[in-house]
Formats: structure tokens, sequence, C-alpha cells
């Protein structure tokens, strides 16, 4: 009896057992159903990859060369084929989310800059570029020939306080009584920075435009003369490539920046471009790019502005040269020659010459005039012209009376007496011209001081 007690209890025990181990070899089966179920979605996505990869084979331009999707559509857009460029990434990301792969921001990136590049192609402002030279790029801003009533640009140097170590140009407004620059924020970012100069002579405290301006760096303001329209630089997400020059006005009432606007093209590039200088003195417009330029180079564009915006028909079959303006010749109107405008850009900041005097004549005391400018009445103008015609006559005549006199001191009788009407003829003249060029002068100097 105590026997098959004890042989109840092991066969008891045996099925506990048995049953314990049940789940866990159904669960070990149930894994590895799962894993063979995974092998072909896993082999699913490497070829999509894969395909992915194999998508772009012949869209490099280097022969036998192999690229990624991104750097082939890098490519293309670099040539401003930005269609092309969305279209590969376009096909990369339908593949990515196909085979279930994420989709990295530098993609994204390209994405939305192909397509906004597209976009601007449309709207490629038409400007007039009348000269474009290459200058070393650390000290570039000095090529910019501006008249004093647009401001000027300077180093770091003349900032009052603390001083930036970053790249970047000062720009001083004309009254002398604001500087703008670029320094970093406590984030490490460069933002559009200002001062103002106080009543006593300093200046104040330095102010950030912040984010308003743009996620990136910001850099290189110039600020036009109503004190509201700022040009600057920016390489945020909204840029087509490195540094865009953008445009953003101050609100007059809370002096916060207005959301800004891309220039787009030809200002703007894939490579970098800032530094938009608006002279408004001379109509003419600067601004800065690296585009086809080796390192620690810089050209300068200059053009003749717009008083308003025009831009190219989208459908100009020479739309894409204009945009990145392969030809400066092709922006120019034919038949205008721009030759004055030039020499008028090339003598901001020389001395002019003195004047050199036409003339001497005393209108009162401590008033002379040198000159047919400082004639002040169109009466004046005309009574100066015979003025000086008669006191020429005069002169001329004085040097022929001269040479009779000294001719008549030398000839013999028979000579003298034709020589002695000749003299006398010419004295006559003398005094009666004089005589004219004293009513001339006393009628210049009424109708000029009673103006």
């Amino acid at each position: 009896m105590k026997i098959k007690s004890i042989l109840t209890v092991l066969l008891l025990t045996v099925s506990l057992c048995a049953f314990a181990v049940a789940p866990s070899s159904a669960k070990k089966s149930q894994k590895q159903t799962s894993s063979q179920a995974a092998k072909p979605a896993k082999a699913a996505k490497r070829a999509a990859a894969k395909e992915v990869d194999s998508d772009v084979a012949g869209y490099s331009t280097v022969a036998g060369s192999r690229l990624t999707p991104l750097t082939a559509a890098e490519e293309k857009y670099m040539e401003y084929d930005f269609k092309g460029a969305s279209d590969i990434i376009d096909r990369y990301i339908a593949k990515q989310k196909a085979a279930k792969q994420q989709v990295h921001w530098e993609t994204t990136q390209m994405e939305w800059r192909a397509k906004q590049a597209q976009i601007m192609l449309g709207h490629v402002e038409k400007i007039a570029v009348i000269d474009s030279f290459v200058v070393d790029k650390d000290s570039f801003f000095q090529a910019y020939k501006i008249s004093p009533e647009t401001g000027t640009l300077s180093n770091v140097d003349v900032l009052p306080e603390e001083k930036p170590t970053n790249s970047t140009v000062v720009f001083t407004s004309a009254n002398k009584g604001r500087m703008m620059w670029a320094m970093p924020d406590t984030n490490g970012k460069l933002r559009i920075t200002e001062t103002n100069k106080l009543t006593d002579g300093s200046w104040d405290k330095y102010v950030q435009a912040g984010n308003i301006l743009g996620e990136g760096d910001q850099n290189y303001p110039f600020m036009m003369p109503d004190g509201t329209t700022l040009y600057y630089a920016s390489n945020g997400p909204t840029s087509l490539g490195g540094y865009d020059i953008f445009i953003s006005r101050k609100d007059p009432d809370t002096g916060e920046y207005l959301q800004p606007q891309n220039m787009g093209f030809p200002y703007n590039s894939p490579a970098d471009d800032y530094l938009l200088v608006i002279d408004e003195n001379t109509g003419v417009g600067w601004w800065a790019t690296d585009r086809n330029q080796i390192v620690g180079k810089l050209t300068i564009y200059v053009f003749v502005t717009n008083e308003t915006r025009q831009n190219y028909d989208a459908a100009d079959p020479n739309i894409i040269d204009l945009a990145s303006l392969t030809s400066i010749k092709m922006t120019q109107t034919p038949g205008v020659d721009y030759s004055a405008k030039l020499e008028q850009i090339e003598n901001i900041g020389k001395k002019p010459e003195p004047k050199k005097n036409e003339f001497e004549f005393n209108v009162k005391n401590g008033v002379v005039y040198y000159n047919m400018s400082d004639v002040k009445t169109d009466e004046g103008k005309s009574l100066m012209t015979q003025w000086l015609t008669a006191t020429k006559q005069q002169k001329s005549d004085e040097r022929t009376l001269k040479a009779l006199r000294k001719e008549f001191s030398v000839a013999g009788d028979t000579d003298k007496a034709s020589l002695q009407n000749e003299i006398t003829t010419t004295e006559n003249a003398v005094e009666s011209r004089r005589a004219e060029i004293d009513r001339l002068a006393n009628a210049i100097r009424q109708a000029e001081l009673n103006n």
C-alpha cells in the first residue's frame, strides 16, 4: 500500500513537470516560426535598399563612377537642374519608405531645397550686372565703393566694446548713429547685433535680433537709409545653399523685425552669397559670392538697381544662365552704355579737382565771381557773357595799340602820318569799349543784387 502511494506521487510529479515544460517548448517553437517568417521580410528590405542605390546608376557626371542618391541629387542641384535633383530625391524617398527605412534629415533638406529652387527659377529678377571682379575674401568689403550718404563698411576694430572673433563686417549708418554686425548668442549662433549712439555720445548696450531672422547663422547686415529695410545673409534651413541673402523690415511700432524673405535668383545660388548693399545715391547695388571661385576668393557683382522688382519670363530659354549669371553681358540691355555709371562709381571718395577761375568779377565788397556757375540770375549770365566778350576784345585792342605805338617810335616821317591815324582810331575804340565794359559791369551787379 505504501509502495502504491509512492508510485502515485511519482507519476503525479512527472505529470506536473511535463505540464510545466510545455509552455516553454511552445514559446520556443513560436519564436522559431516568427524568425522564419521575418527572414523573407528582411531579405525584401535589403533588396529594396539595393534597388534604391542602383536607381541612381548613370546619374553621375563622372564617367564610370557610382553615386549615392543624395550625392547624385546634389550634382544635379549644383548644375541648376533642380527638377532632376527633385526627381532623384523623390524616387529615393519613396523607395526608402517602401523598404521601411528612415529618411535622413539631409535627404528631406535636399528635397525641400530642390523644390524651392524650382519655384524661385520662375521668379528670377531682371537686373543689369554692369561689372564683376575677383577679390580676396578676407578684405572683400573694401572693394565696395559706396557714397557717404549710404553708410560705411568696416572691420570689427570700430566697435566700441566687445569685439567678435568671427568673420563679419560692421555697417555704420551715414549719420554715424547706428552700427550693425554679427556675433554669437549664448548658443553659439551668429545673430545680427546692433547698437545706437546715445545723446551723450556713448553707445547703447548691444541688442541681438534673435531667431526671427533665421534659425541658422545670421551675418553681413546692411540697413537702408530709411532705417527700416534690412538686407543680410543667413545659412539656415530656408537657404538654397550656404549663406543666402534675405530681406526683412523692422516694424516701426514694435521695433521687431518682420518675417524675412529670400531674395532668390540671381542674388543667391547653391554657394555662399552675402553683403548686399544698395547705394541710392548712385542707383547701384553690390553683393559678394563664392560661386565658381577657389577657396579664399570671392566675386563681387555690381548691378543697376530697379525701383520695383521685375522678373524674367520663366519660359525664357536662357533662364538658367540668367539665374546663375553665366555671363553678365547677357543681363545688360543692348545699346545701353553703362560707362558713365561705372565712372560715377570710380569717382566716389575722390576729391574733386579745384575749379579753375574763368574770370574775376567784383560784385560788391567781399563777393567775387570767378566762374559762370557763380552767377545766380539768367539776366546776369547773359550780361556776363557780353562783359567777358567785351573784356577779351579790350585786351586785344590794348595789345594792338601798344604795338602801333612801338612801331610809330621807330618809323620814318612818311609812315608816321598813317600810323598816327591808326593809333587814334584804336585809342577811340579802346575808350569806347571801356565805357561799354563799365556799363555791363554795373548792369550785372544790379541784376545780381536785386535778385
